[in-house]
């Protein structure tokens, strides 16, 4: 007996010494070696999956299970039940910062020092999934530990559970706390019941448009929660349906704040704003002109016209459909007429009147003298942009040096403008017809000393006597 108890011990302490230089060694271990505290206590910081192969009651070992968590999240896998639901050790598995807490651990004196494992804890990478090996009790009520682990990684919010999971003031709470990222916890992983509340999807939408195409069903084919969405910004027409995309209202609030709102435009409206944007595609257009020459004709000659079948009749309601639309968005954006087709004399000048900018981007055939007198084009838009004049005479309250002040009759003349010589003269004639108590001016200028005539005939009698003397 004594020399098979000695055998194994033998036994034992070999074990003992391959476990502390490979962890692994551990599972092939005997039982024995599995309950011994120091033997899995070596393993465990050498690697902490080796929790694994500890018995049942060293799992249930709280200072065990903090060595190992703190150097491989996944072993919360192999804790105990009742220390899956410690927030602790929950807190060190995900490498999120513990909560405030006394580090010397002072309820417990003999314990560990909790601050060496607080450290290793924020030392290791974070590891979110681990979560899913928490306790459910855990991972639907604790409020602060779920926030503190959406703040790190907003995809952890795949392991909350009810309640808090169905709970509207929980997701609002997550938004609000990271604007960023909250949004995308929210409308990936909450119910569809709370994508449906207007509220959550507001504040998702404050930041980030694309949220709405995670709206509930109902709430995404509810027309005026569309229409208030899109008057917010108008890229939320982009995550609509097809069938608020293809209504002229919708379209119009989209199309106000920017054009390029039009390209996603469905439907019937959609092929014309395709074919506007073209600059070769006048098929349907083509046919659009013909209509409206169609009606002049109808209404210049007073002619009845054979009745239109109901195929033409749509098609001629939604192309005025169409025009009411750019007539609009001509009203605050005059390059929503790059878009016009077909334009009449009529049209031009009903757009013309709501923003004269328009003709900057009226094509040039429609601008032609063959199509509409060009200078109708600029008077009318030149009335809408600056109206009429005044024809008060523009003065200046401040006069330079050297300018003669002027009676209120007269005219200013600048004096930056040059006078010609012909002007000059007339100015002087008329300076001496003046009378003497309105000539200011002229006696001014007559008091100017004459130019001395001497010197002036001097010069050539110099110059003669120069040439005799030259001859002599």
């Amino acid at each position: 007996m004594d020399e098979q108890l000695d055998r194994l011990i033998g036994k034992i302490r070999d074990w003992r010494e391959e476990i502390e230089h490979c962890w692994w060694k551990l599972e092939l271990a005997p039982q024995e070696c599995r309950t011994e505290r120091p033997v899995v206590l070596s393993a465990v910081r050498q690697d902490g999956l080796a929790l694994a192969f500890a018995s049942e009651e060293l799992c249930n070992d709280w200072d065990l299970c903090a060595e190992a968590l703190v150097r491989d999240g996944e072993a919360l896998r192999y804790a105990s039940d009742s220390l899956k639901g410690d927030e602790t050790l929950v807190r060190y598995a995900l490498g999120i910062k513990p909560k405030d807490e006394d580090p010397m651990n002072m309820d417990n004196l003999n314990g560990p020092d909790l601050s060496e494992y607080q450290n290793r804890a924020e030392e290791k990478p974070q590891q979110l999934n681990a979560m899913r090996h928490a306790s459910l009790e855990l991972r639907g009520n604790d409020l602060e530990l779920l926030m503190d682990m959406l703040k790190a990684g907003w995809w952890a919010a795949e392991y909350i559970e009810p309640p808090l999971k169905e709970d509207p003031s929980f997701w609002w709470k997550i938004m609000k706390q990271d604007k960023a990222t909250g949004w995308m916890a929210y409308v990936n992983y909450a119910p569809v019941e709370l994508r449906e509340d207007k509220r959550l999807v507001l504040k998702a939408l404050e930041a980030d448009w694309g949220s709405l195409k995670f709206a509930g069903p109902m709430l995404r084919n509810d027309r005026d929660f569309a229409m208030q969405v899109i008057g917010n910004d108008w890229r939320c027409l982009r995550a609509t349906t097809d069938e608020f995309r293809a209504d002229i209202e919708v379209l119009l609030i989209a199309a106000k704040q920017d054009l390029q709102a039009l390209e996603y435009a469905t439907g019937d409206i959609g092929k014309l704003v395709a074919e506007a944007a073209q600059p070769g595609a006048g098929s349907c257009l083509v046919g659009r002109q013909r209509l409206w020459e169609a009606d002049e004709a109808r209404r210049d000659q007073g002619r009845r016209v054979e009745e239109k079948t109901e195929e033409e009749l749509a098609k001629e309601q939604l192309w005025q459909e169409w025009w009411d639309l750019l007539l609009k968005l001509t009203e605050t954006n005059g390059r929503a007429f790059t878009l016009v087709p077909g334009a009449t004399n009529e049209l031009i000048t009903e757009a013309l009147k709501r923003n004269g900018r328009a003709l900057a981007y009226t094509p040039p055939e429609l601008r032609s003298t063959s199509f509409l007198d060009a200078r109708e084009l600029v008077v009318e838009a030149m009335r809408t942009n600056i109206g009429t004049c005044s024809g008060l005479v523009w003065r200046t309250h401040e006069k330079g040096e050297g300018e003669v002040p002027f009676e209120e009759n007269e005219e200013p003349v600048s004096p930056k403008t040059p006078k010609t010589p012909t002007i000059a003269k007339k100015e002087k004639g008329e300076a001496k017809e003046m009378p003497k108590e309105e000539g200011s001016r002229s006696q001014s200028k007559d008091s100017r000393p004459a130019p001395q005539e001497s010197s002036k005939d001097s010069r050539p009698e110099s110059k003669e006597s120069s040439k005799e003397e030259a001859a002599k």
